[in-house]
């Protein structure tokens, strides 16, 4: 069975409201945010799924392309309370 290296993956997650929506304990800014696959993982994209305000695209980086800087500067995780 082949499984694929999550280090060469980003994802962009868009946020089609006008507020900040929270989601997988990720607050999303509104528009487009970019995080490397492995910030987000398997499970929160399982929940972001099911979002209604959140789409999600997943890209496998071709050789030479750049990775994504960790943790996005567009999202932020939420602290547990």
């Amino acid at each position: 069975m082949k499984t694929e290296n999550s280090a060469n993956k980003n994802v962009i997650v868009t946020n089609s409201t006008d507020k900040t929506v929270t989601c997988a304990a990720i607050e999303f800014k509104p528009g487009e945010n970019q995080f490397q696959y492995s910030e987000i993982g398997f499970f929160k994209l399982a929940q972001l799924k099911h979002h209604p305000k959140l789409n999600y695209q997943i890209f496998v980086l071709k050789p030479g392309e750049k990775m994504l800087e960790p943790r996005a500067k567009s999202a932020k995780k939420v602290e547990a309370k």
